[in-house]
């Protein structure tokens, strides 16, 4: 597999159930994005986990960028991450966390080319740096843009390319240098 590939995959270990949105380089994982949820009063409330490889906060940066992008023709993941882009209508999702310092969001952004799924976090003076961004979306009560992100997790459910199997969770722990 030479080139960037972006695909999905159904994992029950890392960070509780939900879908790793992965996007891998010349057959090496690169980066992903993890949408998973917890229950909360019958509703499901969701949560993301971005991490890009070999990138780090650094002192003198504001802000911190993790993008996965879906060209056109990964139709299925193309079209899943565009009707989310419509859904919130190019609206942030503004993590409610209050612990976190700054403001931690996600956006889907879209065009005839490609469509993009990017988590942000504002790193200005925080002083202890992580190699991942968290955001904590929230639940029907607490985030406007609840059923876009409902929508855009069911249709990753029924566009999934497989099931996470323990070589998948390795490359993926590997990565992230806790394994």
């Amino acid at each position: 597999m030479r080139g960037y590939c972006t695909y999905t995959l159904y994992d029950e270990e890392y960070m509780g159930p939900g879908y790793f949105i992965i996007q891998e380089f010349n057959g090496e994982i690169e980066k992903f994005i993890k949408i998973f949820t917890t229950t909360n009063y019958g509703f499901s409330h969701y949560m993301a986990r971005a991490y890009e490889k070999d990138v780090v906060d650094l002192p003198d940066q504001t802000f911190r960028e993790i993008a996965i992008i879906a060209r056109n023709e990964e139709e299925a993941l193309y079209e899943i991450i565009s009707e989310l882009a419509l859904g919130i209508k190019n609206e942030k999702i503004l993590s409610i966390d209050p612990s976190k310092q700054g403001e931690n969001n996600m956006i889907a952004l879209y065009n005839t080319h490609c469509a993009s799924l990017m988590c942000f976090k504002d790193v200005y003076g925080v002083k202890h740096a992580t190699d991942f961004i968290d955001i904590n979306l929230g639940d029907n009560y607490t985030c406007a843009h609840w059923l876009a992100l409902n929508d855009f997790y069911q249709d990753l459910e029924k566009h999934t390319t497989k099931e996470a199997d323990e070589n998948d969770i390795q490359r993926i722990l590997r990565m992230i240098h806790k394994y």
